[in-house]
């Protein structure tokens, strides 16, 4: 969690020589903004534990999606679940990748023509299962590569079709999201990042061992417990007024 720091100004009596109610006066005065800022602090160090707890516990109210829809918000963020991955939390599903979309996009045609139409050049989130997919069954560390590839970088992209149809198989399956109506693109990259960051620094809701994502090849999915390999290790963390106006904009999406 970033850390805030502020310089303040305070303008003292001149005529603190002559008058020693003044000195006293100026030593609560300095007492009081140190307990200010100490309780500030505290508040800005919440429980990643209780903060995760919390995003969950917020977003449990949202609508289930297993595919995109017409009927989806056009801005916003998104929050998938998976098959087998429980919250320690509240028993159920926890979030397993948390994203968004740029000012040029929409939120249907991030989760449509990126993840579930599109292929794994558009979609990190793609490219991810596909690793784990292919490391599942045994493909060597070169092929995985070759799957890493961007399209004219690699002669044998057409040879992972199956791979990108099974990828497309394993999303319509084993996952579904939740999403929040956000318009404002700063807002929504801000909560992209402290949401990530949060969910991966929690000690308490982590993935089960037989978790798909323990194949992945990125390290940072890996260790994180997501699908994400973007911020997860940001020191950016949720406050309770983060908390507060998520909570706010989750009601405002019903």
């Amino acid at each position: 969690m970033r850390s805030s720091f502020f310089s303040i100004y305070i303008p003292l009596r001149t005529d603190i020589n002559s008058d020693i109610n003044a000195k006293v006066s100026n030593y609560k005065l300095a007492q009081d903004l140190g307990i200010y800022f100490l309780r500030l602090r505290v508040v800005n160090r919440m429980d990643v534990a209780e903060a995760c707890k919390q995003i969950h516990e917020i977003l449990d109210v949202l609508l289930r999606w297993y595919k995109p829809s017409n009927s989806l918000p056009t801005n916003g963020i998104y929050f998938f679940y998976e098959e087998g991955e429980l919250s320690a939390h509240n028993g159920k599903q926890r979030i397993v990748r948390v994203g968004t979309h740029g000012q040029s996009r929409t939120l249907k045609q991030r989760l449509g023509n990126d993840h579930y139409n599109g292929n794994r050049e558009g979609s990190v989130f793609r490219k991810h299962l596909g690793t784990a997919l292919l490391k599942r069954t045994g493909a060597p560390d070169t092929r995985i590569s070759e799957w890493r590839k961007k399209r004219k970088k690699s002669p044998h992209w057409k040879e992972f079709e199956g791979t990108e149809r099974e990828v497309d198989e394993t999303l319509r399956s084993r996952f579904f999201f939740r999403v929040i109506d956000i318009d404002n693109v700063d807002e929504r990259q801000m909560f992209e990042e402290k949401i990530i960051a949060t969910i991966s620094a929690c000690p308490v809701c982590r993935p089960s061992e037989k978790w798909l994502g323990n194949f992945a090849w990125s390290e940072k999915v890996r260790r994180s417990g997501i699908w994400n390999s973007n911020f997860v290790y940001s020191h950016a963390r949720l406050t309770e007024k983060d908390l507060m106006r998520l909570k706010q904009l989750a009601y405002e999406t019903l």
